[in-house]
């Protein structure tokens, strides 16, 4: 199957989600299918090929920088409104390239690029990370033009039925993990001077999103405390 993955934001980047949709396109390309990762073009201090940036086989997936306005990194468009700007952009962008374009299946990580991809026709998965805050009738009629929207957690996904979506229409995927990345890091604890007698759990990036959404390290302390109380 010939699968097309959009994003709306940098590629390569040093945030952890560009790992997660290299890690996506990676898995479906060892599936057999053919993976094209469209992304729009913004101020990137990476220069890196992204492939090698992220230790990916270079067969794994192809990808296309759109060309668009990037009002992200223009001194004329003010704050919040440059992210609006962008987007309109990139969705130009996105319809113009699509027109030719030739895929069975569109995969996508937000809303912003949905109305190209839906006005083709071609069958659209969302992966749902966050729900959206206002035009909640606009989102809900895009999901509902979905093949399927796939939920991080079981909590959107129950929100999504309160607000109205057949709950046949939606699954839940939480982020997987690589468990090879860590098999092969048995050296790291000598390395880095770490107790070899007990586990060691370590976490790396901000306490909360963008949007001031906490990440549940809060939830992970309690818990850690939690267990030392049972004596584990």
């Amino acid at each position: 199957m010939r699968i097309t993955y959009v994003t709306h934001t940098r590629f390569p980047t040093e945030k952890a989600h560009g790992f997660q949709v290299a890690s996506v396109c990676q898995a479906l390309g060892r599936l057999g299918h053919t993976v094209t990762l469209l992304t729009p073009t913004v101020g990137n201090a990476i220069k890196e090929n992204p492939l090698a940036y992220y230790s990916i086989q270079s067969s794994a997936f192809s990808f296309v920088n759109l060309p668009n306005f990037d009002a992200l990194s223009s001194q004329w468009v003010p704050g919040k409104l440059a992210f609006l700007v962008a987007m309109r952009s990139f969705r130009r962008a996105l319809s113009a390239f699509l027109s030719t374009h030739q895929t069975d299946l569109f995969y996508a990580r937000s809303v912003q690029v949905l109305p190209p991809l839906l006005a083709t026709g071609i069958p659209t998965v969302l992966e749902l990370h966050t729900l959206p805050r206002m035009a909640r009738r606009t989102f809900l009629a895009q999901c509902r033009r979905c093949v399927v929207v796939l939920c991080l957690t079981q909590g959107i996904r129950d929100v999504l039925v309160s607000w109205g979506l057949d709950p046949k229409h939606v699954l839940v995927e939480g982020d997987a993990v690589d468990l090879m990345r860590f098999t092969r890091q048995k050296g790291a604890k000598p390395r880095w001077l770490l107790p070899q007698d007990r586990p060691v759990i370590g976490y790396v990036g901000s306490l909360v999103t963008g949007d001031a959404l906490e990440k549940g390290v809060r939830e992970f302390i309690d818990a850690l405390a939690l267990l030392r109380t049972r004596g584990r």
